[in-house]
């Protein structure tokens, strides 16, 4: 079977390359239906170090840097790191399983965007981000809202735990159905405080291509602190 960090390197390019091609649909859902909740959450990082949890391409590494923090990415995908230092000079990017080599309390800010809903193991990134967030330090969670889960973009049957999205080829991704309770729960056993909870709806002139994104909530998104 193959892993989460194999299924990974395998369609880091293409993922890469869909999500960052203007006005396809991956990037406008993005555009217009997360940044703005994201950018909000992240509007005073300047001179704070900023960790991205699961950075992929490095693409939210250089908004943060653009805007004066001090920014570190890391990914357990080798060729998501490969891809993120030919693009994005001057930030430190590693490769990384759920056990980091930073030190403790070491973060201002940690964000972990679109990661959860796709790993299986997601309590141990969770222990890992408390271990190595500051004391009072900020953690920015997004998942894909689990509402979503019901819908045509992730279509589970009732009782399905999994579903396999083809990205590329025959490598499908693995999302996992989770409702916001269990993660809520998740985020307390680690020692987070949830200090606020976002619904992200698509804002701005409504889009044909996206029109159903506007009229519910395709992710989710939490502030926590330590």
């Amino acid at each position: 079977m193959i892993s989460e960090k194999e299924r990974w390197n395998k369609v880091a390019r293409t993922y890469s390359k869909k999500i960052e091609e203007e006005n396809s649909q991956g990037f406008l859902i993005r555009e217009k239906s997360l940044n703005p909740y994201l950018f909000k959450a992240l509007r005073n990082v300047k001179s704070k170090k900023v960790l991205d949890y699961g950075c992929g391409d490095g693409w939210l590494c250089g908004w943060l840097k653009n805007r004066g923090a001090k920014v570190v990415g890391c990914d357990i995908s080798e060729r998501f790191i490969k891809l993120a230092k030919e693009k994005y000079k001057g930030i430190e990017f590693k490769v990384t399983n759920n056990k980091t080599s930073y030190k403790n309390n070491e973060f201002d800010i940690i964000v972990c965007n679109i990661v959860l809903h796709i790993t299986k193991n997601y309590e141990k990134i969770l222990n890992e981000m408390y271990r190595i967030l500051k004391p009072m330090g900020k953690a920015i969670i997004t998942i894909m809202h689990p509402d979503y889960y019901k819908s045509e973009i992730a279509n589970f049957s009732k009782n399905q735990e999994t579903l396999k999205i083809k990205v590329e080829g025959d490598i499908p991704v693995t999302y996992y159905r989770r409702n916001q309770n269990s993660y809520e729960k998740a985020f307390q056993k680690a020692g987070f405080k949830i200090k606020k909870k976002q619904e992200c709806k698509a804002k701005g002139k409504k889009i044909k291509e996206i029109k159903k994104y506007f009229e519910k909530s395709f992710f989710l998104l939490w502030e926590l602190t330590k």
